[in-house]
């Protein structure tokens, strides 16, 4: 039997790339192949199936690194990689699924997006290591890292990633080509949730982690703009650092009177859910993501995507206003969602090429791609 080891630094946040991770695992298994997960943050698996719905774990769980420093995630996940050294010769394969840089090249890397990239202007506006001086000092040694390491991490590692997006800042910036696997979506649960109504409350729902690159307190801006509909913002707080942006979001949201915004954290799978069920709208916070697939779950929950122009999310999943819309501010963002939910024909249109759309990106194809991969490999 063959061992396979995946390395993602922790999967707590449960977001994205914690997705891409669990369901490489379950593809593994499914082909009965052994697995190990390297993690430097012991995984909470309460959390961790609580918040996604996925019930899988690996054979066994090593965790590299005893300490964690919420703050130093970036350089965990590079000195990560120094104890996985010791256990790289009991592994046929090795599987990076954080995709960020450590000290030698996997077999497969699964990049979201090149951190390396945020150094070039045109990726700058949607990095939080420009956004102060803080940031920029603490970027500045992933500069060193990065150009001490060169491309020996990713020189002999089959590179995998989540857009056409993604894949062409991959190919500007590495110099590399790479396989477009689009990340895993279960989307049979919310097609069940798509079809059980058409009409939908005048509720807005965005979902993303508490982070302040994700620009989360920009919703509070479109949401004054659009009293006749309600706003729901779900997402995960898992460290110190994003509770305090949390807390933030709810104070400036109370003191400027959007009191047609609401913000939750840390959700059950089953209540955010009900929630996409009876809205009407998603609205994508104003960034530039790489795909995101909480856009997915809620154009097959039924939703009408409303999201930035620019990303993955605009390139590869609405195609580029083929199946939702695309804003470049507040007021054009505010005017689409009044339009969308006083006009049931506009609705009931876009729902349906949401619902369509949606199917394209079923974590049994993930898994399907990402399986054929492995055993080419191995």
């Amino acid at each position: 039997m063959s061992n396979v080891g995946i390395i993602h630094s922790t999967l707590n946040p449960c977001g994205g790339s914690e997705l891409v991770a669990l369901h490489t695992i379950k593809a593994l298994k499914e082909e009965g192949i052994r697995t190990c997960l390297f993690t430097f943050d012991k995984t909470d698996w309460t959390r961790v199936i609580n918040l996604t719905n996925i019930d899988v774990r690996p054979d066994k769980e090593v965790v590299l690194m005893k300490t964690r420093l919420p703050l130093f995630g970036l350089y965990q996940r590079f000195l990560s990689g120094v104890p996985l050294l010791i256990h790289r010769r009991n592994l046929d394969l090795i599987i990076n699924t954080h995709g960020d840089i450590i000290p030698f090249s996997s077999d497969i890397t699964y990049i979201h997006f090149p951190t390396t990239a945020y150094l070039y202007t045109e990726y700058s506006e949607y990095s939080k290591y420009d956004k102060n001086l803080f940031w920029k000092i603490y970027f500045q040694p992933y500069r060193l890292l990065a150009s001490s390491v060169g491309d020996r991490w990713i020189r002999d590692t089959i590179i995998l990633t989540n857009s056409s997006y993604s894949s062409m800042a991959i190919k500007k910036i590495l110099g590399r080509g790479s396989i477009v696997i689009y990340p895993p979506v279960a989307i049979s649960e919310y097609l069940e949730a798509g079809v059980k109504s058409i009409k939908r409350e005048n509720l807005v729902v965005s979902i993303a982690r508490y982070a302040e690159e994700k620009n989360i307190d920009r919703l509070i801006d479109i949401a004054m703009k659009t009293k006749s509909a309600r706003f729901i913002h779900i997402g995960v707080s898992y460290n110190p650092i994003s509770e305090a942006y949390y807390h933030r979001l709810k104070k400036r949201a109370q003191r400027e009177g959007a009191l047609n915004i609401s913000f939750l954290k840390n959700i059950s799978h089953v209540d955010k859910l009900k929630i996409l069920s009876r809205a009407s709208v998603y609205l994508h916070p104003p960034f530039a993501e790489h795909f995101g697939i909480s856009i997915v779950e809620a154009m097959a929950s039924g939703l009408v995507p409303v999201v930035p122009r620019d990303g993955g999310v605009w390139t590869d999943i609405v195609y580029r206003g083929r199946y939702g819309f695309g804003y470049r501010n507040a007021d054009e963002a505010g005017k689409i969602i009044s339009e969308i939910i006083s006009n049931e024909e506009i609705y009931i249109e876009y729902r349906e090429l949401a619902l369509v759309r949606s199917k394209k990106f079923s974590d049994d194809f993930f898994r399907k791609r990402i399986s054929k991969v492995i055993r080419c490999f191995l």
